[in-house]
């Protein structure tokens, strides 16, 4: 099948700052030197298209107010380009009406290598490095982030009688979900979309999109809550450290930092939202700077502490969270040791004292 004519001129001409800034960015994340090698071999016609040219003009169209992070900008970037700029990035013998097909068979190949990992980097780490080769370390002047994540729909689109869909997998064990459960008992049968066909993570398809699986969002100002198919991009941005509080009614933070995203990892939706960031901050405590408190709300807070509080606490990292209504009060632990509101402390803890700790924690 033929495909039809995709308009690659009109492109927004570079300046030599722009160009300047953007190839400091990527070289600054050292990915070309890594990936190159996985890309470039001795047989074969010579590639026109370098890594180094294509992550520049990825990184040039992303500099561009609203931006879209379509192939077709990048190429349009490329073809704006003067000859001079292009051999700068190692790009030769351009041709024009070429520049589609080269920039995404490029990038489709540059897929290939992140999703099989052959090189050592994956799609989360080549995403981090490029965000972090942005950020001046003497910006990174705060010990506390807050993490968050939001939804990403699908570009496959739903089929069936209705759009109803199901959480499954992770999804129905940790997502909150804010409509009350359906009875079993219900007489009504309720139609789902089209299954497509379960993945290699044992989850439900309702799209032609391979990798999106359902998931649960919160209410937003332009819809209601409820489930979604696509992805879930969890976040972590610097914020304020707490410089002081008396634990009941007082606090004091420190003083305002860039709210700059520091770690960042997009996953199928409906994934354990605990497993999909706590790796990646405990990584950044020793790659990126040292983190010492995360800010989050009970969509990971709430995940078992096996994936969450205890290796987070391993690594010297605190939590700071808002304790729903079950997480109040005594619970078992192990051992001897007495977990109360959600903070462990020791036995020896007079009987006396206990209400007290949980009224600092009900006040703060």
């Amino acid at each position: 099948m033929s495909r039809a004519p995709i308009d690659t001129d009109h492109g927004r001409p570079t300046s030599a700052g722009e160009l300047s800034i953007a190839r400091q960015l990527v070289r600054k994340s050292g990915l070309v030197d890594v990936l190159s090698p996985c890309l470039d071999t001795d047989v074969g016609r010579p590639r026109h298209l370098s890594l180094e040219g294509l992550l520049v003009a990825l990184q040039l169209n992303a500099l561009h107010r609203h931006h879209q992070a379509h192939v077709v900008e990048a190429a349009r970037v490329l073809n704006a380009l003067t000859d001079d700029q292009r051999r700068t990035l190692g790009i030769t013998s351009w041709d024009p009406a070429e520049a589609y097909a080269r920039v995404d068979r490029l990038f489709v190949k540059l897929c290939q290598i992140l999703e099989s990992d052959s090189c050592g980097v994956d799609a989360a780490s080549f995403a981090n490095q490029l965000a972090r080769a942005a950020i001046p370390k003497d910006l990174l002047t705060s010990r506390s982030v807050a993490v968050d994540g939001t939804d990403v729909e699908s570009w496959g689109a739903l089929r069936g009688a209705s759009y109803t869909v199901e959480l499954d997998g992770e999804a129905a064990d940790t997502q909150l979900v804010d409509e009350a459960p359906r009875s079993k008992s219900t007489t009504t049968k309720v139609k789902t979309a089209k299954v497509f066909g379960i993945g290699p993570d044992g989850r439900r398809r309702y799209t032609a999109d391979p990798d999106a699986r359902a998931g649960h969002r919160s209410a937003a100002g332009n819809r209601n809550a409820g489930p979604y198919i696509g992805y879930e991009l969890h976040l972590a941005v610097q914020t304020r450290d707490l410089r002081w509080t008396n634990h009941i009614d007082r606090t004091t933070l420190g003083p305002e930092v860039p709210g700059v995203i520091t770690t960042c990892n997009l996953v199928a939706a409906g994934s354990h939202r605990g497993e999909a960031i706590v790796d990646a901050l405990i990584a950044s405590k020793s790659d990126v700077h040292d983190i010492t408190d995360v800010v989050w709300d009970p969509g990971y807070s709430l995940c078992q502490p096996g994936t969450t509080a205890y290796p987070l606490a391993q690594a010297g990292i605190e939590q700071t969270l808002e304790l729903v209504t079950h997480q109040r009060g005594i619970r078992p632990f192990a051992g001897d040791a007495l977990l109360l509101d959600g903070q462990l402390y020791s036995p020896l803890l007079p009987k006396e004292l206990r209400d007290r700790v949980a009224i600092g924690t009900n006040g703060g």
